[in-house]
């Protein structure tokens, strides 16, 4: 606990410096706004695995996967499911800064989310193969496996070329930034509680809870940005 308010406190300082002398008015803009930056055309012969972000811990390849913004609950209704939308709430704000571009925070609050956890067990190379460790795939709920639903909160703050400019998709941001985008810091932190699998190390249906924490503040401080990042998986009682 000590080292996460450590690292937290730390965010808070890096933003106040990579940002030391905020231009102008704040302003809220419509959580719609970052919301329909995601919607992007799903592809329903494409595993939704490579079209959204999950969440990823280095030391045991456990992949945390929350649907915090309904794609993946879309995903499985084009491929013949049953509908799964989260509940999402949450805000927009934006900065004018200095050098005329704008500071971004967006804050995202989900419920009854689909939410599942495997193992990546090749460093990526075959992504997003690997044994299911906890709930149920999206192929496998489109195929009918009751789902686990799971709640979280995800922050990210970053720059953006123009003030009132288009919002971008996550995996662009975050991946392939345009001129004038940078990711200042992320959270995300969700938890839900299903059925273990065997992969697990947990007898197959064992009623366990997935659960991980995100923080990444990138800023040169450590070699993937990333100070927390981790996953756990435990059974508890029902």
């Amino acid at each position: 606990m000590r080292r996460l308010t450590a690292v937290l406190m730390a965010i808070a300082i890096l933003v106040m410096a990579a940002t030391p002398a905020l231009a102008g008015k704040a302003s809220t803009r419509p959580l719609s706004d970052w919301l329909d930056a995601q919607q992007l055309v799903l592809d329903p012969m494409v595993p939704i695995e490579l079209l959204v972000i999950s969440w990823y811990e280095p030391d045991s390849g456990e992949q945390y996967l929350a649907d915090m913004d309904g794609r993946v609950a879309m995903w499985v209704t084009a491929n013949g499911g049953a509908a799964h939308m989260p509940s999402i709430s949450g805000s927009v704000h934006e900065r004018l800064l200095p050098d005329g571009r704008a500071l971004v925070k967006i804050n995202l609050r989900f419920n009854e989310a689909i939410t599942y956890v495997w193992r990546d067990e090749n460093n990526f190379e075959d992504f997003p193969e690997g044994p299911e460790l906890f709930g149920y795939r999206a192929s496998e709920i489109a195929d009918g496996a009751d789902p686990v639903l799971g709640d979280g909160w995800f922050s990210i703050s970053f720059i953006n070329p123009v003030p009132g400019g288009p919002l971008p998709e996550l995996g662009q941001l975050a991946f392939e930034p345009d001129e004038g985008q940078e990711v200042i810091d992320v959270s995300f932190h969700a938890a839900a509680r299903g059925p273990l699998r065997e992969a697990s190390g947990w007898t197959e249906g064992t009623y366990g809870q997935a659960a991980t924490q995100q923080i990444g503040v990138f800023q040169g401080r450590t070699p993937d940005g990333y100070p927390v990042e981790w996953v756990t998986l435990h059974p508890v009682g029902g």
